[in-house]
């Protein structure tokens, strides 16, 4: 007989009943690592979206910090009952998965990601170069440092463990612990139901953790959905139709330029403005400054969605996928029934968000996707200044009047597509921001190309133009501080022109939603009940129902043309629109 056996042989049995000892040098690093990874996906949320002050706080910090500890008690629990490798390792992996889609989704959207979001996986490979670059830091690469050692920790601790029994009271404490959690969670819902997280999912998130709100979207996805509704009429009733335009056959060019910021148009660099060109049309044009993106579960084709159909985009996934186009009346389709012919344009793949099948649907008589442009005009690296020259070129073609919607990529995130430029070099310290400001210069330029072209054909006088940012670009400006970007959180550039319509500044808070009616009363054609927004030129105040901070919010003037904007305490009367847009575009 061996030595080691023959020890093994004279070493005392445990005692029945009370199981092994689990050795706390190991356990206590174990839990620290798990709790520091799930603390640093809370860290953001923490301190950007609050809404409490004082005691109650301290109470809320308390209760979302202390969901952390459900994250080690069930790796604890998992080694002690299974004794599994591969699944103490399925377990970290599905950690590391979910808390970097969160913490990234979240830095991004302002917003908790849905498990919809599966359905879209394949739109994932091409952002990646902008997931890494613009979104990832020290706080993800904590998450990862602190899960990959709390695996290898978990490996060691269970090869102590496999030959001994199960500790009673060790497994007693942790279902305790469990139990505490679950009963604060059933507590906490009679004042924040399941629902809730369907309007603000950071908030749920913040008070119940992560299987609260997954068993929230899961049972959503699984539950059978309510029957249809009728159109709730628009979220805005304070309008009143003052100015008429004569009803006019003209060009209506739509132009929506990929993550445009309204500070870039004001950025000076050296004493000389970045976007030249784009300042000065919009001294000719009549520009908002208090429009919003509709920016949630579908990214950039949120704007579109929102300005074609009216519809408030889902905070689960992108509309155009599951959308019953059945019951959606679109901007094409009542542009084409009153003569128009209509179109779009887009470099990218149409296969991108579903577009090309979204947009015959729509009522498009074409769809110009990557297929139709070539060279620099085609693809992700597609050039705005080639795109918009290809894209002048087929509507030179195209049938009188016409109803184009051009969808811009160059200024796409990480930025980088641009020429090589010393010009903003001495920003090097920020080169993210050294890019996007080089990226937005050349954009400035292919504007100036575009607009030039329509005046040199004597077309810019009698088109309805129509010029917006898809959503903020999440770069800052030197300088800004958190005292300053919040309060710009979501403002998108919104620029008008259109035969007898006076330039200037308009301070009506609005959206995508709005921009439908607004293009119809521009071009003299009847209101129809199709959009839950209303035209922009209307008296009266702007109301606008958005995702900001990880909540859906209402935004509107304090009083009709008043640039001071207040939040509606009360979200109540508002969520038949988001009820109603989700049982069209999710049925």
């Amino acid at each position: 007989m061996r030595r080691e056996d023959a020890l093994r042989r004279l070493a005392p049995l445990p005692r029945a009943g009370r199981g092994g000892v689990v050795p706390l040098r190991l356990v206590l690093p174990l839990a620290l690592l798990q709790l520091v990874a799930y603390l640093l996906v809370l860290l953001p949320m923490s301190f950007g979206f609050n809404r409490f002050a004082g005691l109650q706080l301290i109470k809320y910090q308390l209760i979302s910090t202390s969901n952390a500890l459900a994250a080690p008690t069930v790796l604890l629990l998992l080694l002690l009952l299974t004794r599994s490798r591969l699944l103490v390792l399925l377990y970290h992996l599905l950690e590391l998965v979910a808390f970097l889609a969160v913490s990234l989704y979240v830095a991004y959207f302002e917003a908790f990601p849905h498990l919809a979001l599966l359905r879209q996986l394949g739109l994932l490979p091409p952002v990646l170069g902008q997931v890494t670059r613009q979104l990832v830091g020290a706080r993800e690469v904590g998450i990862v440092v602190a899960l990959l050692l709390s695996g290898a920790l978990s490996l060691v601790l269970l090869g102590r463990l496999r030959a001994t029994p199960p500790p009673r009271r060790t497994l007693l404490v942790l279902v305790a612990v469990l139990a505490a959690l679950a009963a604060k969670d059933v507590l906490l819902h009679t004042r924040l139901p399941i629902g809730k997280y369907r309007y603000d999912g950071v908030y749920f998130f913040k008070r119940h953790g992560f299987l609260p709100i997954l068993a929230a979207q899961l049972r959503d996805e699984l539950h059978p959905r309510p029957a249809r509704l009728p159109w709730p009429g628009p979220i805005n009733t304070d309008t009143c139709r003052v100015q008429s335009f004569e009803r006019r056959l003209c060009n209506v060019l739509v132009l929506q330029v990929e993550s445009l910021d309204p500070w870039v148009i004001d950025f000076d660099v050296d004493g000389k403005p970045v976007m030249p060109f784009l300042r000065s049309l919009r001294q000719r044009c009549l520009a908002f400054a208090n429009y919003f993106s509709q920016h949630r579960g579908g990214g950039s084709a949120d704007a579109e969605l929102a300005c074609l159909t009216g519809l408030l985009p889902l905070g689960s996934h992108t509309g155009f996928l599951t959308a019953d186009f059945s019951r959606i009346l679109s901007l094409p389709q009542i542009l084409a029934t009153a003569g128009y012919y209509t179109c779009a344009l887009h470099a990218n793949a149409g296969s991108y968000f579903y577009r090309k099948p979204a947009y015959r649907r729509l009522g498009f008589c074409d769809f110009f996707d990557r297929e139709a442009f070539r060279d620099e005009a085609a693809g992700w690296r597609s050039q705005d200044r080639a795109f918009f020259r290809q894209s002048l070129d087929i509507l030179e073609h195209a049938p009188r009047p016409y109803f184009a919607y051009l969808i811009t990529m160059q200024s796409h995130g990480p930025f980088d597509n641009h020429a090589p430029t010393h010009r903003f070099d001495r920003l090097a310290f920020d080169p993210l921001l050294r890019d996007y400001l080089s990226v937005m210069a050349e954009v400035d330029e292919a504007l100036a190309l575009l607009v030039g072209e329509l005046e040199r054909r004597g077309e810019w006088g009698s088109t309805i133009f129509v010029l917006f940012g898809d959503h903020p670009s999440g770069v800052h400006p030197p300088g800004d501080g958190d005292e300053v970007w919040p309060a710009l959180s979501g403002r998108i550039p919104l620029l008008l022109s259109a035969p007898a319509l006076a330039s200037g500044v308009s301070h009506k808070v609005g959206s995508p939603l709005d921009l439908g009616p607004t293009l119809l009363h521009l071009a003299g054609l009847p209101d129809l009940a199709f959009s839950l927004g209303t035209s922009l030129l209307d008296e009266g105040i702007g109301r606008a129902l958005l995702s900001q901070s990880g909540a859906v919010v209402l935004l509107r003037n304090r009083e009709a043309g008043s640039p001071e904007l207040v939040l509606e305490p009360d979200l109540a009367p508002y969520r038949p629109y988001l009820d109603y847009s989700e049982s069209v575009l999710h049925p």
